[in-house]
């Protein structure tokens, strides 16, 4: 059941479609989320531990793939908080996507309260407020 929610995230967020598709797949993500009971396809809190770091995975690998130039990245790295010759640092990375998503480069400026504010769940913390009172 774990592949069945993985493969339907990717095809949310996959490539080739509008800018704006973190937008637009931020509404239809929350709705697979929410659409599934976490306890009936994962059971464990170890797999949506994994399933929910994976989630924020490719959420970053997604915001450094549609800031594509490297001034948009500088700027947006800046924006975010990090000084000005980090994010040159950072922005001229040689790194692929996926590599940076799983680095520090991403983890300090899109944190996982940063992720929450902007309105992307955590499936861990829902997890374990359904599961609170058993």
């Amino acid at each position: 059941m774990q592949q069945i929610y993985e493969a339907k995230v990717i095809t949310l967020t996959r490539g080739g479609l509008a800018d704006g598709i973190i937008f637009r797949s931020n509404n239809e993500l929350q709705e697979v989320s929410r659409g599934h009971s976490t306890e009936k396809i994962f059971g464990k809190e170890s797999k949506i531990k994994s399933l929910n770091e994976w989630l924020k995975r490719r959420i970053r690998q997604i915001y450094w793939k549609q800031w594509k130039r490297i001034k948009t990245k500088h700027d947006n790295l800046v924006r975010l908080g990090i000084n000005n010759s980090k994010a040159w640092e950072w922005a001229n990375s040689r790194k692929g996507y996926l590599r940076i998503s799983n680095s520090y480069i991403l983890h300090k400026p899109l944190t996982n309260e940063y992720l929450a504010s902007v309105g992307y769940d955590d499936i861990l913390h829902r997890y374990k407020v359904l599961h609170s009172n058993y």
